[in-house]
């Protein structure tokens, strides 16, 4: 009788241990969701911010970013949290460009291009520096 009973905890233990990876496979699915979520509105976070900055070094408002404004507006996107600039790939594509507000916003549409080579890459998410800026932007009144 004491063999059965062994026998009925290891299936209860057992039983209950299944449904416990099955409940630990279903939050980790749901975090993994949730954190998805959460990159994307980092990420819009970000693409705004960077809009807002380009928008803003045109100071004489001729729609156009001279080598005065374009040095302002890279200090201000290096100072900016959420990625890495890479200025010296930021200064190649704005110098190939007509220098106006408009192409230096399609630049930035390489920080939202998935294929973009790592080495073509002008601005380089951080995750680390993107929660930083979300738990800030909470923190903030």
């Amino acid at each position: 009788e004491s063999l059965q009973e062994i026998e009925d905890s290891f299936e209860k233990i057992a039983e209950k241990q299944g449904q416990n990876v099955d409940t630990m496979v279903k939050l980790v699915e749901e975090f993994k969701k949730v954190q998805k979520e959460i990159e994307a509105s980092i990420e819009a976070q970000i693409v705004q911010d960077l809009i807002t900055a380009i928008t803003t070094a045109d100071k004489d408002g001729d729609f156009d970013v001279d080598d005065k404004e374009i040095a302002q507006l890279i200090l201000r996107l290096d100072a900016m949290e959420g990625f890495e600039l890479n200025e010296k790939l930021f200064r190649e594509k704005w110098k190939k460009t007509d220098k106006s507000l408009s192409s230096i916003l399609e630049i930035v549409q390489n920080l939202m291009d998935a294929n973009v080579p790592e080495k073509e890459n002008i601005f380089k998410m951080s995750m680390k520096m993107s929660q930083r800026l979300i738990f800030k932007k909470e923190d903030s009144p």
